[in-house]
């Protein structure tokens, strides 16, 4: 089965009650294995119980971060709130356009988006792993022909 491998390590000193395994790995190593399924989807398989006493700050030379100041807090707070609001506001104009453009042709949706002109030049790299996506099952360029 195919499948890709990540391996990390928190920063931060180890805790000395931390030994190595019996094939010499440290145990706050987080190692993640990533299986591709039949619809395309990503499995982890991983070992990120290693991270609790990390996320928690347990670890010694990881401390906390230091206590914010009631006036950074409310700077940060207003503009979380901002944020929010402009992301509903993107939202909202989102679906107009969305229900302005449904059932129109491609050439129309690419003018009023402002990608009506075609490229100069062909990328060969992109055109190239974009025909190799449409052997992949389940990608959303599968059905297309050249």
């Amino acid at each position: 089965v195919p499948f890709r491998q990540n391996v990390s390590m928190p920063v931060g000193a180890v805790k000395p009650c931390l030994k190595a395994d019996a094939g010499g790995a440290r145990s706050n190593i987080v190692t993640q294995y990533f299986l591709r399924d039949p619809d395309g989807y990503h499995i982890e398989i991983s070992n990120c119980e290693v991270l609790t006493e990390y996320c928690f700050g347990e670890v010694p030379g990881h401390d906390q971060a230091p206590p914010a100041h009631l006036a950074e807090t409310a700077v940060f707070v207003h503009l979380a709130e901002e944020l929010a609001r402009r992301a509903a506001e993107a939202q909202e104009e989102l679906g107009d356009l969305c229900e302005e453009l449904k059932w129109r042709p491609v050439a129309d949706i690419a003018a009023r988006l402002g990608c009506a002109r075609r490229a100069a030049r062909v990328d060969e790299t992109k055109l190239r792993r974009l025909l190799a996506r449409r052997a992949v099952f389940g990608d959303i360029c599968q059905n297309e022909s050249e």
